[in-house]
This record gives C-alpha cells, sequence and structure tokens, in this order.
C-alpha cells in the first residue's frame, strides 16, 4: 500500500502568509497610519536684541508623540548642524530648521539640543554656556497635528535680549525664550519708518503678544526704513515706535488688525521731532 504524508509544517506556514497579507491589507483599509506621512516645518525669525550678534548653533530637534510616557516616542526631526546669527532672522527673514516628512498624529513637544552658542557685545566675541538643565535638550511645550498629505508649519519667534544673561561681567548663559505660533493661524504687521525729512530714521517698533512685548528694528540700509512685525497671531494691536535718535518722540498706532495668512501694511510712518 503507497502511504501519504501530509506536508503540515509547509500548509501552515502558506496559510500564516496569507493570514499575515489578509491583516496588513486590512489595516491599510481601515486607515492605520503607521505609512501615511504629512510635512512639517519650521522656521526661526526673532526679535531686536542690544547685542552685535547672536549666534545660536542647533545640533538636533525631536518632536515627541501626545499620549506617549515622557520619555518614549521621540522623533528626530533633524540632525543637520545649523548655524545661526539671530539678529539677522527680521523684518520677514526667517532660517528652516526643519523641513521632512513625518508620521501623521498629534505631538505635544519640541526638544532642542543646542551646541556652542556666541555673542557679540561692543566688538568682542564671548562664548556663551549652555547651562546643565538645559545640556541634555531644551523643551518647547505645544500641541499640533500633522496631517497625511498636508504641510504644518511652525514659527519659533525667539527673544535673543531674554534668551542671553550675564550672572557676572564677561560671563553669558543660554536661557532660551521662544514664542512659538502656527504659521497658518498668524499674519504679519509691516510698514516703514521715516524721519521728518523723509529718510528711513532707524527704531524699534514693538506691540504686545499675549502679555509678552515682541519686537524688531526697522532696515535703514535701503533707506526706505521698512520693517515687518511677522507671524503674530491673528488679533488688534498697539505699535509702538521708539526712534533711537531722541530728538524724535516716540509714536503709537492704535487698532491694527491683523488676519490670518495676510500682511497688513500701516505704511510710512514719519517721526516728530520733540
Amino acid at each position: 500500500m503507497r502511504r501519504f504524508r501530509l506536508a503540515v509544517p509547509s500548509l501552515t506556514i502558506a496559510l500564516l502568509f496569507l493570514v499575515l497579507l489578509s491583516d496588513g491589507c486590512s489595516d491599510s483599509a481601515n486607515g492605520s497610519n503607521a505609512d501615511y506621512t504629512g510635512h512639517l516645518r519650521m522656521k526661526l525669525i526673532d526679535a531686536a536684541a542690544s547685542y552685535h550678534s547672536v549666534v545660536l548653533t542647533f545640533m538636533r530637534l525631536e518632536i515627541h508623540k501626545k499620549g506617549s510616557a515622557a520619555d518614549l516616542d521621540w522623533r528626530v526631526v533633524t540632525q543637520q548642524i545649523s548655524r545661526y546669527d539671530v539678529l539677522l532672522l527680521h523684518n520677514g527673514v526667517n532660517a528652516i530648521l526643519v523641513d521632512t516628512d513625518v508620521p501623521v498624529g498629534t505631538y505635544d513637544q519640541v526638544r532642542i539640543i543646542f551646541g556652542p552658542c556666541e555673542v557679540n557685545v561692543n566688538g568682542a566675541t564671548q562664548q556663551v554656556a549652555i547651562p546643565a538643565a538645559i545640556a541634555n535638550g531644551f523643551m518647547l511645550n505645544y500641541e499640533f497635528v500633522v496631517e497625511q498629505g498636508k504641510l504644518f508649519q511652525l514659527t519659533f519667534d525667539v527673544d535673543p535680549g531674554r534668551s542671553i544673561k550675564s550672572p557676572t561681567p564677561g560671563e553669558y548663559d543660554l536661557t532660551p525664550v521662544f514664542r512659538v505660533q502656527a504659521t497658518s493661524l498668524s499674519g504679519s504687521i509691516a510698514g516703514s519708518v521715516l524721519g521728518p525729512d523723509g529718510m528711513a530714521a532707524l527704531a524699534t517698533i514693538s506691540t504686545t503678544v499675549g502679555g509678552d512685548s515682541i519686537s524688531t528694528e526697522n532696515d535703514t540700509t535701503g533707506n526706505n526704513g521698512s520693517f515687518m512685525l511677522a507671524d503674530i497671531p491673528e488679533a488688534t494691536y498697539a505699535i509702538r515706535v521708539t526712534p533711537a535718535d531722541p530728538a524724535y518722540r516716540d509714536t503709537s498706532i492704535l487698532d491694527v488688525p491683523v488676519v490670518r495668512q495676510t500682511t497688513k501694511s500701516i505704511g510710512a510712518i514719519r517721526l516728530r521731532v520733540r
């Protein structure tokens, strides 16, 4: 009599493969986000400060998935070492920190690992120490959602005047102060500052956002005196213009409306002699 042997192991493996393949197709059909991505962009801008330059070095940026343990689900979004003199990032000029695809989902923290930083005071370059408390990363708490196939953009507005502290003469510490804003929910205010002769006159232009003062200096290199308060939340603002020359009076402009994704022009501001 001829005996027949069932190839049970082979049959079992084949069935298991079909089950796994079926499960994988089912997950995709049910909208599993494992393979779905959106695009994340983070840009850096700056407020005015009294230093000649403030150079920050960004070693790495990471984002944290909401709902995960504090030490889990961190995703590196850039490891490209970048150095910026942040005092150059004003009046609409920005630097792109992150520009990459990430898995869809809700994120609630950004961690920035800084490298060597420096500040120029009265023409002398000084090293800026990174305190032990942020040596392994500076945390920013901000919740945002990345959707499939869509761009989500964040603006990081650094305040160098408050981010660099001098505990003792000649020594400087990094104490980062950032304003974080969803770019799509923000607008800008633009204008120019001119002296009585119609030429550009240096001034600090400031307003208040969420209880914090933000500011910029107008550009006097091209004699048009232009400025921009960029990426501020949709609201109505009071603008204060403080001339560098004490011969001119301070000027205030009230009730300036800002609508998201638009730039509100307030035209030329003519300074008056005291």
